[in-house]
């Protein structure tokens, strides 16, 4: 699912910690109410020559995931893409209802900022 950053409904600014369910579609199961917990930062980092702003996101839990293995339960884990770069949690076993609490670092530059993430 495609996250736009500066939506204008509740924009994302450089210091501000937003924390929020995300709905994550799956063709294989459109009627799917998953969901994800984030918490997105977008920070500026002054001391790095290449890029002058990091954007954080902390991949908190999931809930009401499809079961995709024949016991009724998931193997699942979460990929983040941004600006070309792709980073994944690690997998969680047997669960509907995944913890991760993993940080995923994105350098960028704040004049350049994709606005769009996404999350599968």
């Amino acid at each position: 699912v495609a996250i736009n950053l500066l939506d204008s409904a509740d924009p994302v600014s450089i210091g501000d910690l937003e924390e929020r369910w995300f709905m994550i579609s799956d063709a294989a199961h459109p009627d799917s109410q998953a969901e994800v917990k984030l918490q997105i930062l977008l920070r500026q980092k002054p001391k790095e020559t290449d890029y002058d702003s990091q954007l954080r996101i902390r991949v908190l839990e999931a809930r009401k995931l499809p079961a995709m293995d024949f016991g009724g339960t998931s193997d699942p884990y979460l990929v983040v893409s941004f600006e070309g770069k792709t980073k994944k949690t690690s997998t969680q076993f047997k669960t509907l209802e995944p913890a991760w609490n993993e940080t995923l670092l994105f350098p960028t530059r704040a004049a350049e900022l994709d606005t769009v993430m996404n999350v599968e």
